[in-house]
């Protein structure tokens, strides 16, 4: 075989293995901001906080393509009780800021897709939509996502809170994007 040939074979297998790479957000280290597994750690005196951008992975896997979802790590080393307020927790992408979808929404973001995945309301807009086993799966994925969403508010000394916030999908669409963590900017960037 001639030499261009065999690279007109390798050459688009080649470019198939680099689009099933997986990318992924890194955090980029800073002033008292450390990277550890692919966590943007931030500490304080007595906080240490922990976020990256995360798939959510329950609730039948879907969430990536509604919204860009963060792991949250809290956890209160101190012998006070600290408190983390919504306003945290920003998203600043392509000079925009993202806040916290509420959990409310989210949940009635699952409710409405269950429903349009339950069976074509076109045909028969009065026709019972979910079978009781979807109901059953649809309420197992409301608590999960309950359980796991990341809660707001006083963390006792000693304390750990853990959970996932979502946000506007569109964050995935860039290249960079910034958190502001307790008033620090936090970068992260794609991999490549």
């Amino acid at each position: 075989m001639k030499i261009t040939t065999k690279v007109c074979i390798f050459l688009p297998f080649l470019f198939l293995l680099t689009a099933c790479v997986p990318r992924y957000y890194l955090p980029v280290p800073g002033d008292g901001i450390s990277r550890e597994d692919q966590y943007a750690v931030m500490r304080t005196d007595s906080l240490l906080v922990a976020v990256r951008p995360q798939a959510y992975p329950g609730a039948g896997n879907d969430f990536a393509n509604r919204f860009f979802s963060l792991k949250v790590l809290v956890r209160n080393s101190g012998s006070l009780v600290k408190q983390i307020n919504p306003n945290n927790l920003s998203i600043l992408a392509k000079g925009r800021q993202y806040d916290y979808i509420p959990l409310q929404y989210v949940l009635a973001n699952l409710q409405t897709s269950y429903l349009l995945e339950g069976g074509n309301v076109m045909e028969d807009p009065f026709a019972p939509q979910l079978l009781p086993n979807d109901q059953v799966r649809q309420q197992e994925y409301a608590l999960e996502l309950t359980g796991e969403y990341f809660s707001f508010g006083d963390i006792l000394p000693g304390g750990r809170k853990e959970g996932y916030l979502f946000y506007d999908k569109k964050i995935g669409s860039s290249a960079t994007f910034s958190v502001d963590i307790l008033g620090r900017r936090v970068d992260f960037i794609l991999s490549k």
